[in-house]
């Protein structure tokens, strides 16, 4: 619950700052900080078709943040 509060206050403020469209797409990036905790801690190694997928969503996020910048 509180981790719920605390990224739903965190999101609200940013929109302040960012559209919420980029604030959108950024949070997409929520799981790849959670699965290198879940390596971290447990030591729950990351499947291949994991990876990749997240190296795409890295990659489009760059592309998209390029694309606006430019």
């Amino acid at each position: 619950m509180f981790c719920s509060l605390l990224s739903h206050s965190l999101f609200n403020w940013a929109v302040k700052y960012q559209s919420p469209t980029l604030i959108t797409i950024f949070k997409q990036l929520m799981p790849l900080p959670a699965a290198l905790w879940g390596f971290l801690l447990f030591a729950e190694v990351p499947l291949w078709n994991q990876i990749v997928g997240g190296g795409v969503m890295i990659v489009g996020i760059c592309v998209y943040t390029k694309a606006k910048d430019g």
